[in-house]
């Protein structure tokens, strides 16, 4: 089975030693635990590094992680971090089944959504065009392109987050 319901992710962050395999010294934090189209999604930190946790909802959503995973380890910038945690969830449900998660690093930055308002627009505009230089360079599109899924690294480099939404052709 690979997917699972808001509620089992839930169970599973809030008790990650009894629902986890790898990740069970996460800390989440229970406010940003969300829903989108395809995954369940919280922010958590694990050893001291923030990271995004995806829980696939949909039958469709493991599979547009791995194609994202594959465009990103294809190239040499450090535009995404996704790694996908094989039967990393248990879903406590009656058929004893396992989910997968996709995990993602978070650069330490700041959000785009704050960066408007606090950094220099000549490099904030740098920033954007070193992004779209690297996915025409790679051929990747993103789909998903947000204010708050973009954080700013202290040399203005813009990362993505919730990078599952890439697909080949710019």
């Amino acid at each position: 089975m690979d997917i699972c319901t808001i509620t089992q992710f839930r169970n599973a962050l809030t008790t990650p030693r009894v629902y986890l395999n790898r990740l069970t010294n996460i800390n989440f934090d229970p406010s940003t635990l969300m829903r989108n189209k395809y995954f369940a999604e919280c922010c958590a930190e694990q050893n001291g590094q923030q990271i995004m946790l995806y829980a696939p909802i949909t039958p469709t959503s493991l599979r547009m992680a791995q194609q994202a995973i594959e465009l990103f380890d294809a190239t040499d910038d450090e535009l995404s971090s996704l790694t996908l945690l094989s039967n990393e969830m248990y879903c406590g449900d009656v058929n004893n089944s396992y989910c997968s998660i996709v995990m993602e690093q978070v650069v330490d930055g700041t959000l785009l959504s704050e960066a408007l308002y606090t950094s220099n627009k000549t490099r904030l505009l740098r920033g954007l065009k070193e992004l779209d230089n690297s996915l025409k360079k790679y051929d990747i599109s993103i789909n998903h392109l947000h204010p708050d899924s973009i954080v700013v690294d202290s040399k203005h480099h813009w990362h993505l987050l919730r990078a599952f939404y890439a697909t080949a052709g710019y």
